[in-house]
């Protein structure tokens, strides 16, 4: 009969890079995951907002123009990999200001019900998000 030998190691002859992953606290990047989340969500509902106050506006140029525009600021300036870096406080500012020029947008589109949830997220997601290392 064969047997099957299991071989455990003992916590001293683990790596440090698995004892440091074993001892990071999981919360702290748990809450920047969801955050991040929110925020990609919101971005996607300000597309679908600024497309649906064009086309209210003006049909077709204004439904295509607007979310570009605002995909081109945000790819070109807020977005992670952005090739402009602005410090955290400008970074923050930008990124409330558009949330809040969507948010008039929206409100024209869906009502001041659902723009006030969607300006209230995209608060919280800007504030609360840690701050952005400038490279």
């Amino acid at each position: 009969m064969k047997t099957n030998h299991v071989h455990v190691t003992p916590p001293d002859a683990l790596s440090p890079a698995v004892r440091q992953v074993e001892q990071e606290p999981q919360d702290s990047s748990w809450r920047t995951n969801r955050l991040d989340l929110l925020a990609f969500g919101l971005e996607l509902a300000a597309l679908a907002a600024l497309a649906g106050w064009g086309w209210q506006v003006g049909r077709w140029i204004p439904a295509l123009g607007a979310p570009l525009a605002f995909a081109l600021v945000w790819g070109a300036l807020l977005a992670p990999r952005a090739r402009v870096h602005l410090p955290t406080a400008a970074h923050r500012v930008l990124k409330l200001t558009l949330f809040g020029l969507v948010g008039l947008a929206a409100g024209q589109v869906w009502g001041l019900v659902p723009a006030g949830v969607f300006l209230g997220l995209a608060a919280l997601t800007v504030l609360v998000a840690p701050a952005r290392r400038v490279q």
